[in-house]
Formats: C-alpha cells, structure tokens, sequence
C-alpha cells in the first residue's frame, strides 16, 4: 500500500463502522467533518463521544481509535505533501526540454509553412506569366513593333497588388457619399 491519504483514513473509517453495524453513508462523512474542523483536540473529542454515545456502547475507545488514525493519516499526508512540494530537478529539466522540444518545432513548422507558402505563390505567378507571355507572344506576332517584356517572378511579386483593399474602400467611400446625399435631403424635407 502507497502512502496513506484522506481517502485511506475514509477507507479505514468505513470498514470500522461497517464493522460495528453502524451506517457509515450517514455517520462517516459526520465523522470525517468533525475531525476536519479547526477546533482543538478537547472539542474534537468530547464532540465525538457524544455522537458515537448514541450509537454504540463502546464510545470511549472507538472516539479514541478514530482520532489516532486520523491524526496517523494527517501527519502521513502531512509528511507526503511537504515531499510533493520540495523542487525535482530531474523535472524540471524535463519540463524545460519538453518546452524548448515544442517551441523549437513549432518554428521549425512555420518556417516550412512559410516556404510552402512562398513557392505557391511563385508557382501561380509563373502559370499567369506564362499565359500573358503567350498572349504577348500572339500580339508580339501580330504587331512587330511591340517589345516583348518579361517579368521574373520575384519581381511579379514584389508588383503583386492588392485589389480587394482598393475595392472594400470604394466600396466604403459610395456609401458614405449616398448616406451623406440622403441626410441633406432629409434636411432639406425637414426645412420644407
């Protein structure tokens, strides 16, 4: 058995009054409640007694058995606490490595996605380059005179323009304009 805990001196409490014939549902969470209270040990006891006074004949030395292996589980869980609280070395390191592990690969991921990303882009430039050269071909064929102009595709992307931005705020300027001409003739109604 590992070390004792609160629930091994509930465990300990139940087989003790199952042993008894005593309702351990009602009478041992009563029990454990009493002894969990912050009030000195006399109280502890004579609160106790009481209690097991209406239940069993014995009282004195089940009062006095209850208490001692509550105080025995107290001073273990006591003992294994300040145990759980003293620094691992060993897990901190891992705890450290695990974190260095995670951050490290997440960098590695957006450094790959970013790449990724880039050679999308190129691959989508250089296809529509490739169609507009065409048709710049066709039209260098049919009319001489034009020169022919060639993009590489690190400069297509440097030139690469935002479109949707220019058309929201177009979008955003004509609603302005059509509120600001329906508040002057709201005005203008309001005048009349």
């Amino acid at each position: 058995m590992g070390e004792p805990s609160q629930g091994d001196f509930e465990a300990w409490l139940c087989k003790k009054l199952t042993s008894l014939d005593i309702d351990n549902e009602v009478y041992g969470s009563y029990i454990t409640s009493i002894l969990d209270e912050d009030d000195d040990q006399q109280t502890k006891k004579e609160t106790l007694e009481e209690i097991l006074e209406t239940i069993t004949e014995n009282n004195v030395a089940l009062c006095k058995d209850v208490i001692e292996m509550y105080q025995s589980f107290k001073v273990a869980n006591t003992a294994q606490a300040n145990d759980d609280d003293k620094p691992n070395i060993d897990q901190i390191l891992a705890a450290h490595v695990g974190v260095t592990t995670t951050t490290m690969q997440k960098q590695h991921q957006t450094q790959n996605s970013n790449e990724e990303s880039k050679a999308i882009k190129r691959s989508v430039i250089a296809m529509y380059s490739s169609v507009d050269d065409e048709a710049d071909t066709n039209e260098l064929n049919e009319n001489s005179s034009k020169p022919q102009h060639h993009q590489t595709v690190d400069s297509a992307l440097e030139m690469f323009e935002n479109t949707n931005a220019k058309n929201v705020s177009e979008v955003e300027k004509n609603t302005r304009l059509k509120q600001k001409e329906e508040s002057a003739k709201k005005k203008e109604q309001d005048k009349v």
